[in-house]
């Protein structure tokens, strides 16, 4: 299998992360709130959000990742920007979000 490079140090840089720390300290806050709002309400904005960020905000590729239709996603995004109260796209946050997503996918 090749793996280009920015595939290939994503995964060894959070391998080793995981090695030294407890998984649970290295999720971002978000997740959590998600995680339990999806147990609540039988949604999948937690699926949703890792998808979004790993497509790098792009609602196509993140709609065709996650096989639903592209104003479902954006509807969904937009649920979860009012929950979390933050602009994915361009929060300051993205970076720490996107790190996580790879923690959990």
């Amino acid at each position: 299998i090749i793996q280009n490079y920015d595939h290939y140090i994503t995964k060894h840089c959070v391998q080793k992360i995981q090695e030294k720390l407890p998984l649970e300290t290295l999720y971002h806050p978000c997740f959590a709130l998600l995680a339990e709002y999806d147990r609540e309400n039988n949604t999948e904005y937690l699926r949703t959000l890792i998808a979004y960020l790993q497509n790098n905000c792009s609602i196509s590729a993140s709609a065709n990742a996650l096989f639903i239709h592209r104003n479902s996603l954006q509807y969904r995004i937009k649920k979860i920007e009012e929950l979390l109260d933050i602009r994915i796209a361009t929060s300051e946050e993205r970076f720490n979000m996107l790190f996580s997503s790879f923690l959990i996918s």
